[in-house]
């Protein structure tokens, strides 16, 4: 009786335990086996997902965000969450639940990524007239890839909001007024990148200030040119300026005295823009004036000058070139190769020594030259790799076939407190095309007299070159 007593306790004993151990396991018929959960974050929205082996339809999914429920009862191995905050940490859990209420989670954290503005653009002006401006921009890379809107402001007054087109015309205006304009472009991510310039409208009523693009050797070349008003059917003449080293052909030629003179005389101004070359100067905006870089500017100016005769009708004999320093430089070397041209005028620019012992035009040709005694960047009496004034100017004497005495005139000293002091030489020809006035800076430096800071003010050179050259003709 006792032994049977004690096989009936330890078939009892063994049932719960059997019992038990089915409990602590979770259940063996439905378990659910471990798993974990991979957090994929955007800026703004994140995705998490997850696989369980063996997973059926019975089980169910909660998921909660920072201790709070989100959502639950879902099928589905993933989630998004939306309307989250740029950069930030956050973390939650995911929890499975079967049909018999058996549960196991786990945990996920991830840090919102930081969404960066649109790249940085730049506003070009493709007109101003007295009263509108064309302005265009490329549509600048977004990081994310998001889509890019452009909001503009005039005098800090919105013009324009939520606008795709990457560029605006805008009339409207008052004549001869400065303006302030400003584009914002701004993503999805309300992160925004702006531009800005001002501008001032032309005083003439039907003038234009125009801005081109044309494609020379497979290269973008830009210039501009200003077109006065009541020129019509006129066959105007073209005076071409080439600006110095690292200079910028726009907006220079907005505010450039040339315009004014342009208005007043009739005649068309065009400024074109050098690239920027690699030389042992350094990485610069700059002429290949010395035939020294990969591209031909001589054929892009007479690109340029063909393009604006066929538009206007120009008069072919009455084209002109002039230039300052390395602008200078290129008037020289482009007569060397280019006869479109009645007469030149550079300021402050020689030619270097390879372009000097090979020097020849074959034709005289009116020119006027303006340089200081002074000048430290192209030096009066020249460089090992560059010839003195006076050589060049006996050059041209020569070419020219003009009088070797010439007429020296004291310009007066109107201008006392500048530093210096103007002598001009006229070397008469048999012809007007050979004449040649040269203006001797006695202490000038390396500047634009009449115009800029600190140079000679006795004379105005944008006035004397336009004197000079008006009066000749191929």
């Amino acid at each position: 009786m006792v032994h049977k007593c004690k096989r009936l306790i330890l078939l009892v004993f063994l049932l719960l335990f059997s019992v038990a151990c089915k409990k602590d396991t979770g259940g063996v018929q439905n378990p659910i086996p471990n798993f974990s959960v991979k957090a994929f974050p955007g800026f703004l929205e994140a995705e998490i997902s997850w696989e369980v082996s063996g997973n059926d339809s019975s089980v169910l999914y909660s998921i909660y965000l920072e201790n709070i429920l989100v959502a639950q009862n879902i099928t589905d191995q993933h989630f998004v969450f939306e309307n989250l905050t740029e950069k930030t940490f956050y973390s939650g859990k995911v929890v499975a639940t079967d049909n018999e209420n058996n549960t196991k989670e786990a945990g996920f954290s991830f840090i919102t990524l930081l969404a960066k503005p649109p790249a940085d653009f730049q506003l070009v002006t493709n007109a101003i007239t007295s009263d509108s401006i064309s302005i265009s921009w490329e549509i600048p890379i977004d990081p994310q890839g998001s889509k890019v809107l452009f909001d503009i402001y005039l005098n800090n007054q919105i013009v324009r909001k939520d606008q795709t087109k990457p560029g605006l015309d805008l009339g409207g205006l008052e004549p001869h007024s400065v303006y302030y304009i400003k584009v914002v472009a701004r993503n999805s991510f309300i992160k925004t990148t702006s531009s800005s310039m001002y501008f001032v409208t032309l005083a003439a009523g039907g003038a234009k200030l125009l801005h081109k693009n044309m494609v020379c050797q497979g290269l973008k070349r830009e210039y501009g040119y200003y077109l006065p008003s009541g020129i019509s059917n006129t066959n105007p003449a073209l005076l071409i300026y080439l600006h110095g080293a690292a200079g910028v052909a726009w907006p220079e030629l907005t505010t450039s005295p040339l315009k004014d003179i342009a208005e007043r005389e009739k005649f068309i101004f065009a400024m074109p823009q050098a690239l920027k070359g690699t030389t042992s100067d350094g990485t610069y905006l700059q002429w290949n004036a010395h035939e020294v870089l990969a591209w031909d500017d001589v054929l892009f100016i007479e690109n340029m000058v063909d393009a604006l005769s066929a538009k206007y009708a120009i008069n072919i004999n009455r084209i002109y070139l002039c230039g300052m320093s390395n602008g200078g430089f290129m008037t020289f070397y482009t007569v060397s190769r280019s006869n479109k041209f009645a007469a030149i005028a550079p300021m402050s620019g020689l030619m270097s020594n390879n372009i000097y012992v090979k020097y020849n035009t074959d034709w005289p040709l009116p020119l006027l030259y303006i340089h200081g005694t002074a000048d430290d960047i192209v030096p009066y009496n020249g460089l090992s790799w560059m010839p003195p004034v006076e050589d060049v100017i006996n050059f041209w004497v020569k070419n020219n076939n003009c009088d070797t005495i010439p007429t020296v005139t004291q310009l007066p000293n109107v201008a006392t407190n500048d530093g210096s002091t103007v002598t001009l030489f006229n070397y008469k020809g048999a012809i007007p095309k050979s004449e040649i006035y040269f203006y001797r800076i006695n202490g000038g430096g390396h500047s634009i007299a009449g115009y800029e800071p600190g140079a000679n003010q006795d004379f105005s050179a944008f006035e004397a070159i336009w004197d000079f050259v008006k009066t000749k003709s191929k």
